[in-house]
């Protein structure tokens, strides 16, 4: 009988352990995304969107205003998309399509 005791001890040690090893396991926090994919910080993205869109326009020829105008946004978000400020990703949506042009993730 002392055996079978002392298999039961060892069976539970080891469902303890196994149990121990398993929660450790699970509560490890995942690293964020950038930690596990190479992406560039929103910052350069937008930077480098930005100074293309900047680009383009003067390619064209074009005013800010004429540009606001098409798409249908003012002077001072153009503006503001130029000089590095805070604009929302859809007025640069629509400012790429007013120079008719695509904005093309891959």
């Amino acid at each position: 009988m002392g055996n079978n005791l002392q298999e039961a001890i060892n069976a539970l040690k080891e469902k303890n352990q196994t149990q121990k090893i398993a929660k450790k396991t699970t509560t490890k926090s995942t690293p964020p995304i950038s930690q596990v994919y190479s992406i560039p910080s929103t910052d350069i993205l937008l930077d480098n969107l930005r100074k293309a869109v900047k680009l383009e326009r003067n390619n064209q020829g074009l005013t800010q205003r004429e540009i606001a105008n098409k798409a249908h946004l003012s002077q001072a978000t153009i503006t503001r998309a130029e000089r590095h400020m805070w604009i929302s990703i859809y007025s640069l949506l629509k400012i790429i399509k007013a120079l008719n042009k695509e904005l093309i993730l891959n």
